[in-house]
């Protein structure tokens, strides 16, 4: 079983907005090195940007071909060999999740490993292991700072569970300075 990988980026014309280049560039390859069999997709911009969070989870849904995909920002690295795998395997022995997130190696959320795969959350970061089918992503709306809380509420208020894998490590490696709307910029 494979899982489709779709990173959300936003090319925005600004020099501020070098940064992201490289970490979409870095953060791809490493996907692609996952697995040969794997699809990795871009999400297209949209506008106005203020749906840009949610227009790409719904290209993401639409055009998703497996039974789960991922659903990445572009600054956010997987990190260990077979991460895809792996993943595919922790959904596959927890099939009661809607949403299983990376574990961020350096998140001051970061979740501990003790003797569970799953630890339940309500809100998951990225990247995210994605149940096909599960939400309709064209019900929700809502800044972008706000997505994982909007997420998190949707889910709850639908009993679909969300949790982070923690023994599968991710490197945000541009957290802190790589928010994708310039408009959030200084603030986080």
């Amino acid at each position: 079983m494979t899982a489709d990988v779709f990173i959300r980026t936003l090319q925005y014309p600004s020099p501020q907005f070098n940064i992201r280049y490289p970490l979409y560039d870095a953060c791809e390859a490493a996907w692609c090195l996952d697995s040969s069999s794997l699809v990795v997709r871009q999400v297209p911009e949209s506008e106005p940007l203020e749906r840009f969070h949610w227009d790409a989870r719904c290209y993401a849904e639409r055009t998703a071909t497996s039974k789960y995909y991922i659903f990445s920002d572009d600054d956010i690295l997987p990190l260990g060999a077979n991460w895809i795998e792996r993943a595919l395997g922790v959904a596959g022995r927890n099939p009661d999740y809607a949403i299983l997130s990376g574990n961020q190696v350096n998140h001051s959320a970061r979740v501990k490993p003790q003797g569970y795969e799953v630890q339940p959350a309500h809100m998951a970061g990225s990247p995210q292991l994605i149940r096909k089918g599960m939400i309709d992503w064209t019900q929700l709306s809502g800044p972008g700072k706000d997505e994982d809380e909007i997420v998190g509420d949707y889910c709850a208020e639908h009993r679909l569970l969300q949790g982070v894998m923690v023994n599968l490590d991710v490197n945000h490696i541009g957290q802190g300075f790589s928010v994708m709307n310039p408009a959030y910029w200084g603030k986080y």
